[in-house]
């Protein structure tokens, strides 16, 4: 970045027509050593974060990437999904709707048609695997992967077989690079305007600017990776919640962030951004059953444990809260329980203390 742009971070080496300064060829031939050692590094850490242990999950959004046939697209190429939609960087606002949303102050994007979408390296992965090199299939492979890959979870393992092509192609153009007569061309201010989409880190990158007869800027558009995933990463979330309420609070926050990591590493760079404040309460599907009243004279006045099943119409009492020690059951301190008490979200048995004059228990 610093032979190229100028400096490491935020580069100033661009300016409109090319650069202010082309790199001498002697400048990127010394990069070789450390890049070889890099790609040394790179497929070492491909092998590593596919030993991760992984949940089992999968995005059911459709894909959207860039496209260019004989290579995997980066920098150009035709935008494409998985469900065959494909269009210029010219079409982009025809395609792609940004709009407001009540619960968020950012903007959520969406196909014409109105399917959301996911970008990023799930995307690019699974619409151009087949175009990376010969070393990074091999990784890939080696990884676990296939064709495509719909687990968000293990988009870590694209994003490191990504690096090891990166590595590669930026070895190539060292290889075959010449300076240019001139770093940059002469660009006359007109009426006009530009289109652009790359592949970010973080998924595709759409640009726009209308510029006037004197060169500045009139209108300009800019679509990033994190707003077009924003409808996804919600969607995502809700389903993973609701498929591991199993798991403790602290337990389900971690994953929960890390969840949202998969799409868009970027955010937590930027701060602790997760705060998960989970209410645990029945479900409007579950079944409702008649609980019978205790028959508190048999058991001498003591608590009484209510077991329902969700396949059957009726519950059943035990009298000790102590006889149930199945992994399925559910024992709540009696003394703090509502008249309908909330029940933990169970498959086939709820389980709780319940009031003395019997009522309904949903399972």
């Amino acid at each position: 970045m610093e032979a190229v742009g100028g400096r490491a971070i935020h580069p100033v080496n661009v300016r409109v027509g090319g650069f202010y300064r082309a790199p001498a060829r002697a400048e990127l031939a010394s990069l070789n050593e450390p890049l070889r050692q890099a790609l040394d590094g790179a497929l070492e850490t491909v092998r590593w974060v596919a030993g991760f242990d992984f949940p089992d999950h999968a995005c059911g959004t459709d894909l959207l990437a860039l496209s260019r046939p004989g290579t995997y697209a980066i920098e150009q190429g035709t935008v494409v999904t998985r469900s065959g939609l494909s269009f210029p960087a010219t079409g982009w606002d025809e395609h792609v709707i940004e709009e407001q949303v009540p619960h968020s102050t950012a903007l959520h994007a969406h196909l014409a048609g109105g399917g959301r979408y996911l970008t990023g390296p799930l995307a690019r992965y699974a619409l151009g695997s087949r175009w990376l090199s010969p070393l990074a299939r091999e990784a890939a492979r080696a990884a676990g992967l296939g064709e495509a890959c719909d687990n968000p979870f293990r988009s870590i393992i694209v994003r490191a077989v990504e690096t090891v092509y990166a590595i590669e192609e930026a070895l190539r153009l060292i290889a075959a690079y010449a300076p240019p007569e001139h770093p940059a061309v002469e660009v006359r201010p007109r009426a006009a305007t530009g289109y652009g989409v790359t592949e970010a880190p973080r998924g595709t990158l759409y640009h726009r600017y209308e510029i006037d007869a004197n060169g500045l800027i009139a209108t300009a558009r800019i679509v990033p990776p994190t707003s077009q995933n924003q409808a996804a990463i919600e969607a995502d979330l809700r389903d993973f919640v609701q498929a591991n309420l199993d798991l403790d609070d602290a337990e389900l926050t971690r994953r929960c962030e890390q969840a949202i990591r998969n799409y868009d590493p970027c955010i937590s760079c930027s701060a602790h951004f997760l705060d998960l404040t989970v209410e645990r309460s029945l479900l409007t599907e579950r079944t409702v059953v008649s609980v019978p009243a205790p028959d508190f004279a048999r058991t001498g006045g003591a608590p009484v444990v209510v077991s329902a099943s969700a396949t059957s119409s009726a519950a059943t009492t035990v009298p000790d809260p102590r006889a149930l020690t199945t992994r399925s059951a559910w024992r709540w301190p009696w003394t703090k329980l509502p008249y309908r008490p909330k029940v933990p979200p169970h498959t086939d048995l709820g389980t709780c203390i319940f009031p003395r004059t019997g009522g309904e228990l949903a399972v």
